[in-house]
């Protein structure tokens, strides 16, 4: 596979993690449980990272969040990160994010 098709597809799975909602990924309902009101602020996508392996990919991504704790005597709010994973496929043309998780094991450390 050329190096300016394999950067194409890179760009293409790029915008299609950034377009999804992330409350609809396990990775963000693993994040959504960790504070009583999780806003999600980016996810950072790795596109010199991503390996593409036929029509399948896999690649680093990390989640940026704000963990919200809401108080009567006020909400404590904390930016943090997560590391995590995407994997999908080709079909066709149309990237398909079959799985974004999120790593969280270092907020119960």
């Amino acid at each position: 596979m050329s190096t300016s098709k394999t950067d194409h597809m890179r760009r293409a799975i790029a915008i299609a993690v950034r377009g999804l909602d992330p409350r609809e990924t396990e990775g963000g309902n693993d994040l959504s449980v960790l504070s009583n009101d999780t806003q999600f602020e980016s996810v950072e996508v790795f596109d010199d990272e991503i390996s593409i392996s036929g029509r399948s990919f896999s690649g680093p991504i990390v989640w940026h969040v704000e963990l919200v704790y809401r108080d009567a005597d006020g909400d404590i709010r904390q930016s943090d990160s997560f590391p995590g994973t995407v994997t999908g496929r080709f079909d066709g043309e149309q990237v398909v994010i079959e799985h974004m998780t999120a790593d969280t094991r270092s907020f119960y450390q």
